[in-house]
């Protein structure tokens, strides 16, 4: 066989996270483009800091949006302990690639 190719190429992690963001209700979408909107113009709102955690699918987005918030404010002990077991499922899937 010629440079036999698979017919199904290889995703990266952030195929599969772009993936689950188009995935979303659109009504969650929305959500998540005005929690962003009231944060960049009011990133010390904690409330809409909390909800954007909670309604982010992509890894890096989370990231960011957790990293944003912990400049402003003291994260509880489960915010830290979801931050650290989400990253350490992460690279788990990164690890058994």
């Amino acid at each position: 066989m010629l440079g036999h190719r698979s017919l199904r190429p290889s995703l990266t992690i952030s195929d599969l996270e772009t993936r689950r963001q188009l995935a979303l209700p659109s009504s969650v979408a929305l959500r998540i483009q005005t929690l962003e909107a009231e944060l960049a113009t009011n990133p010390s709102n904690y409330d809409a800091n909390v909800q954007m955690m909670g309604k982010m699918a992509n890894i890096e987005k989370l990231r960011r949006a957790r990293e944003a918030m912990s400049k402003v404010f003291p994260l509880t002990p489960s915010m830290w302990q979801e931050w650290a077991e989400d990253e350490v499922e992460e690279a788990n899937l990164v690890f058994h690639r």
